[in-house]
């Protein structure tokens, strides 16, 4: 990350593209559970990118099917 922070220098971070590659491909699996997604998410990145050494993963389910006006529910985990 320094070479980024320092150089502008992109080999020196993980391109965002990559990342939602990643997360599109877990998406694609059926899942019942936001929670087990997140998770999933987190570790495919994680084997992807050893370089990664914290954050959050959160994922969020838009008007979930309950019966309550809610625009959406989420969970957040740690990397």
């Amino acid at each position: 990350m320094e070479k980024a922070l320092l150089y502008d220098a992109l080999e020196g971070t993980i391109s965002y593209a990559e990342i939602i590659d990643v997360v599109k491909e877990i998406m694609r699996q059926p899942s019942q559970l936001i929670e087990h997604v997140a998770y999933s998410i987190k570790k495919s990145l994680l084997a992807a990118y050893p370089q990664i050494l914290g954050g959050e993963i959160r994922v969020a389910k838009l008007q979930p099917p309950v019966n309550a006006e809610l625009e959406e529910v989420a969970v957040t985990i740690p990397v």
